[in-house]
């Protein structure tokens, strides 16, 4: 290999220009903070002088100038009597304004990423010729790296608090910023008592949404995630392991226009279904509704698709126990702990919530009040990594019988973020539609 293919990318010009500009403009301060972290910087000596603005910034001791920049320096241990304050005056001499700080980030930042992509297709190289992975985990973890790289996401190294500290601050300002707070919280599921309960998924939620089978949970998933839909206007994925794309078409256009599903399968509609139908199509034409209905799908499968989304705001899955696995285990416990791990990682990585449907044990029929944590099917790591669990169920009788067909009981018994909660749901099964207890439709 030539010397020449081995030299990493960089940029000192670039990096000098980021800094000079610092050093004369605060104007530019929040910009650079929010693109550039030290790591982006190829020269050693510019790590430190980014770190030590960083910490001049963060705790407010004045402005950024050469002074202050050299006094924070000598604090650290980072200072050269000899060259530094020559070379740090230099530094603000050589940009005559800041104007292009824009253009100077963008530069350092490629820059970066280009080492970083370097250095992890040497690591997946490494990782080929061992061949102590399977080949789907490799290629899995090869998409996952180079996905975190593309978001401009850091992979495998440590974030200095002093870093984070910053990025809160900005964070903490904008949120100050904006007029409407209700901007501010998670995805609303469409209905009111439930939302005030959970305020909302938030980015990175694995929620668990538990029932026996007939309660209804892929009908409410449906209705929620046609909630999200209409409301954000981001694209929202359901991941179907058990019905297929048209039986899922069936019962969202059903819930929509107010028909009996059961309907669709005859096709014996009067004329005024018809035109509600009609309706019902229109209105879902443009709604941002996916759908996959691959049986035995595994997560990595599915995050391979996702990552190729752009404005991913959702995810359904339905449901836990039917998911595809890569490696043969005979212990089913051990297996849907994996899957709830890889899962609540997923909704991390990719900063959305992801609403995965569960079934429950038998042992929750013989009661006639609501379901508890220990009810959860296969596993204790389901309760376990779940940032919120929720219960759809029957009130039942003295004999075993609902109390009321029509009235579903959606119970929040975890949720990591807040309140816990039961709220009163009608259910008209026929038209597979969940609504408020008190009004047939909910206001957006």
């Amino acid at each position: 290999m030539d010397d020449f293919s081995k030299k990493l990318p960089s940029s000192v010009e670039a990096e000098q220009s980021v800094l000079g500009s610092m050093l004369i403009s605060d104007e530019c301060l929040p910009q650079v903070f929010n693109t550039l972290t030290a790591e982006c910087f190829f020269v050693p000596a510019h790590r430190e002088m980014f770190e030590a603005m960083q910490r001049i910034f963060e705790y407010s001791r004045g402005g950024i100038d050469p002074v202050t920049l050299i006094d924070t320096l000598k604090e650290d241990g980072n200072y050269d009597e000899a060259t530094g304050k020559e070379y740090i005056y230099n530094l603000a001499k050589s940009v005559p304004s800041a104007q292009n700080i824009e253009r100077y980030c963008e530069i350092v930042k490629s820059k970066y990423v280009l080492r970083k992509l370097i250095e992890e297709c040497e690591s997946i190289t490494s990782m080929c010729y061992l061949e102590n992975e399977s080949a789907d985990s490799i290629v899995d973890l090869a998409e996952q790296k180079i996905f975190d790289i593309s978001e401009k996401k850091k992979t495998g190294d440590v974030a200095k608090l002093s870093a984070i500290i910053t990025e809160e601050m900005t964070n903490i300002g904008n949120i100050a910023s904006v007029e409407d707070k209700t901007e501010l919280l998670g995805l609303q599921t469409g209905y009111s008592d439930l939302d005030k309960i959970v305020d909302g998924f938030g980015k990175g939620d694995l929620i668990v949404l538990a029932a026996r089978p007939g309660i209804g949970k892929t009908s409410f998933a449906l209705n929620i995630m046609r909630n999200i839909a209409q409301k954000s206007r981001k694209k929202c994925v359901l991941f179907s392991l058990e019905m297929s794309n048209s039986q899922l078409a069936q019962r969202i256009m059903a819930s929509e226009a107010l028909i009996d599903s059961k309907k669709f399968r005859t096709g014996n509609l009067t004329q005024k279904e018809w035109a509600k139908l009609a309706d019902a199509a229109g209105q879902l034409h443009d709604a941002p509704m996916y759908f996959d209905d691959k049986s035995g799908i595994t997560i990595s499968e599915m995050k391979s698709k996702l990552r190729r989304i752009n404005n991913l705001g959702f995810v359904v899955i339905d449901y836990l126990q039917l998911l595809g696995s890569s490696r043969m285990t005979e212990n089913r416990v051990l297996e849907i702990a994996t899957f709830t791990r890889n899962l609540k990682i997923m909704a991390k990585d990719l900063g959305i919530p992801i609403l995965v449907l569960s079934q429950l044990n038998r042992e929750s029929e013989k009661r006639s009040n609501r379901p508890l944590l220990s009810d959860l099917r296969d596993s204790g790591s389901i309760e376990q990594d779940a940032d919120m669990v929720m219960f759809l169920y029957y009130e039942k009788d003295s004999e075993g019988n609902p109390v009321n067909p029509n009235v579903v009981t959606c119970s929040v018994a975890k949720n990591r973020h807040g309140m816990t909660g039961e709220v009163k749901l009608q259910f008209v099964k026929e038209f597979t539609r969940f609504s408020s207890i008190d009004t047939q439709h909910e206001e957006f």
